[in-house]
């Protein structure tokens, strides 16, 4: 391999000319004043580089992402890899348990003790959901607005920006962003001090898991 060419930053790189936003309105109301602070630090930084930051650069669709996220969320996503997952099987060049499609997916899974443990609501959803119905031609509209004026492209819009930045727990920023296949960066910022209470995870798959807690970064 040859040497990993890369430019070192110097004291006279500026952010100049760079609107970063913040759409503070996708903020959890339970997020810790630790990360708000440590936040705000970093975008003290980023304004002494000569970055222009836009606060209250909100998204105009939180109210519907937060009320429809339950309900169409997972209809998109079961519904696209139901429809996407017969091409990508279909290109293997070796299939011997001959696996084309999501029900062929589903049976296979369910004869294993070790996939059982992990029960299979999310592919059964997926597996019952019908890309021609109503429901999810509703439910791609509500994705796309969201990925779109709804979120991310209209904020950039709206206030003139370069993009935005919100604390990594930040959900719709997050997912309006993949929604439209833009690219999200995390950056890390440290990690939690000392005397942050535990927190564990949330939903099935994540609840043995600590999500919050000393040293978490």
């Amino acid at each position: 391999m040859g040497d990993l060419k890369y430019r070192v930053p110097s004291q006279d790189d500026t952010l100049d000319g760079i609107s970063i936003g913040i759409p503070t309105n996708t903020f959890p109301n339970d997020i810790q004043q630790y990360v708000l602070d440590t936040f705000e630090e970093a975008l003290s930084t980023l304004s002494k580089a000569g970055a222009r930051i836009v606060k209250n650069a909100n998204y105009a669709g939180i109210d519907e992402y937060n009320r429809l996220l339950t309900r169409f969320s997972g209809i998109v996503l079961g519904g696209g890899f139901k429809r996407d997952i017969i091409p990508y099987l279909s290109s293997l060049k070796h299939n011997p348990r001959n696996l084309y499609n999501i029900d062929d997916l589903l049976a296979a899974a369910k004869k294993s003790p070790i996939e059982s443990k992990h029960g299979f609501a999310r592919w059964e959803k997926s597996a019952n959901t019908e890309i021609d119905s109503d429901e999810y031609q509703a439910a791609l509209k509500w994705f796309h607005y969201l990925a779109g004026e709804g979120g991310l492209i209209g904020a950039l819009e709206t206030y003139n920006l370069d993009l935005v930045a919100t604390p990594t727990v930040a959900g719709m920023c997050l997912h309006s962003g993949s929604m439209g296949g833009y690219p999200n960066i995390t950056v890390p910022l440290g990690w939690y001090p000392e005397n942050t209470e535990i927190t564990m995870g949330k939903g099935q798959a994540y609840k043995p898991l600590i999500e919050i807690g000393p040293g978490v970064p």
